[in-house]
């Protein structure tokens, strides 16, 4: 009786474990489909420096004039709005609302998209000068929301060498 019962208790903690396993196993979700900006929002180093600080200590532009610039660069980039549409075959269509010209839209931009295996990280235009690279945060049926740091080099001082701005972004979508 003794050994009846613990086979009995141990069958009933192997099917437990089994069952927990299976609900421990994350859904593999798709990221192909059309998403729509939720939000977007973005800081700014430069040289290592907040973006405040550079302009009002290295450059010695007065703080009230740096918090508009500041506002400005906020502006642009949490204003986007727009969708892209990921397609099956890796290729993806975007028509983001950029603000920069006339319409206040960006035509359709085309290119290639890939995700790694484990879903963190997204890729768009690999090896070409547009390239992004997205961290994944958050992948489900109806929310997308990944980070990226772009760096871009410009002489702000005019000495000659450039500085470098990192542009940090979380950007939200939903579908």
């Amino acid at each position: 009786m003794k050994k009846t019962l613990v086979k009995f208790m141990f069958l009933i903690v192997a099917v437990m474990f089994f069952v927990s396993c299976e609900e421990d196993e994350e859904k593999i979700v798709s990221i192909v489909g059309t998403w729509t900006v939720e939000s977007v929002s973005a800081d700014m180093t430069i040289d290592g420096l907040s973006f405040m600080d550079y302009y009002t200590t290295t450059l010695g532009v007065p703080e009230s004039i740096v918090q508009l610039m500041y506002n400005e660069f906020k502006k642009e980039i949490e204003s986007m709005s727009g969708s892209i549409e990921l397609k099956e075959d890796g290729t993806y269509v975007e028509n983001f609302e950029d603000g920069n010209d006339g319409d206040g839209v960006d035509d359709d931009n085309t290119g290639l998209w890939e995700i790694s295996a484990d879903n963190k990280v997204f890729t768009v235009d690999k090896g070409t000068e547009d390239e992004m690279v997205f961290n994944i945060l958050t992948l489900t049926d109806s929310k997308l929301v990944m980070t990226a740091n772009t760096t871009e080099y410009e002489d702000l001082n005019e000495d000659g060498i450039d500085e470098t701005m990192v542009i940090a972004m979380t950007m939200s979508l939903v579908r």
